[in-house]
């Protein structure tokens, strides 16, 4: 593996403490503020899950999968969207799980406030992995 140059390095040590930022502000303001917010603070929260995660693997390894593959991990924020709807779809059927507040939105602002939560499904399962077989 070649030598990284300094602001490569930099970018990658970023990556744990911002991931880990993201949690810090996110978890309690998810949490403890009154009202509506989840379709707010998702998004960033699990952002920040994947980017601690990823940071820490590759502080674990010298190789992670946003820089092992940086197109693949941004298309997998994509995927995961139809994928989940998909899940939801089946959910139609099982109701394992519910929604609350969806009736504070529009259709359409409900479907792009879940599609953008649900792109961060993906990344952190495969972060996930990335971390458990790091050990």
């Amino acid at each position: 593996m070649a030598a990284l140059s300094p602001s490569a390095l930099r970018a990658r040590r970023a990556t744990l403490w911002i991931g880990l930022a993201l949690i810090a502000v996110c978890w309690p303001v998810n949490w403890l503020l009154e009202g509506l917010r989840t379709h707010i603070y998702f998004f960033p929260l699990w952002l920040g899950y994947v980017l601690t995660l990823d940071g820490w693997v590759w502080r674990r390894t010298g190789d992670s999968l946003r820089w092992r593959n940086p197109r693949l991990f941004a298309w997998l924020f994509p995927l995961s969207v139809p994928t989940w709807w998909l899940f939801e779809a089946f959910n139609e059927r099982l109701a394992n799980w519910e929604y609350l507040g969806g009736e504070h939105f529009s259709d359409l602002e409900y479907f792009l406030y879940a599609s953008v939560s649900f792109s961060t499904v993906i990344p952190a399962v495969f972060e996930s992995a990335e971390l458990v077989r790091s050990f």
